[in-house]
């Protein structure tokens, strides 16, 4: 079924319209976020995937952190609602579990 687009006519609409969107006060949780971006000291390039990036994954597996793969390589890493994953930018994101409060 296509849905005709409504026009936001007042600020009351929108924000009737982005609380539509909103979980649950019960269902609010916070967690913590953290970029890494690794490089080498002596030439300042970015780590590759191969000998880098896969090497501090499968390192850190030591750890309890169980691997996530996809097409045979490693990814992700996760342990308890928390997650270490390979971001689009080569960067690895240590993503905390999610809280009810800090």
């Amino acid at each position: 079924m296509i849905r005709k687009k409504s026009i936001i006519e007042n600020k009351s609409q929108m924000v009737d319209h982005l609380a539509s969107g909103c979980k649950p006060l019960s269902e609010w949780r916070i967690g913590t976020e953290h970029e890494k971006i690794g490089f080498y000291k002596s030439t300042l390039k970015p780590l590759e995937y191969r000998g880098g990036i896969e090497l501090i994954l499968n390192e850190l597996q030591r750890f309890s952190w169980e691997p996530i793969f996809e097409n045979g390589n490693i990814i992700a890493l996760k342990r308890n609602g928390a997650s270490i994953s390979l971001e689009p930018g080569g960067q690895l994101e240590l993503s905390g579990a999610p809280l009810e409060n800090v």
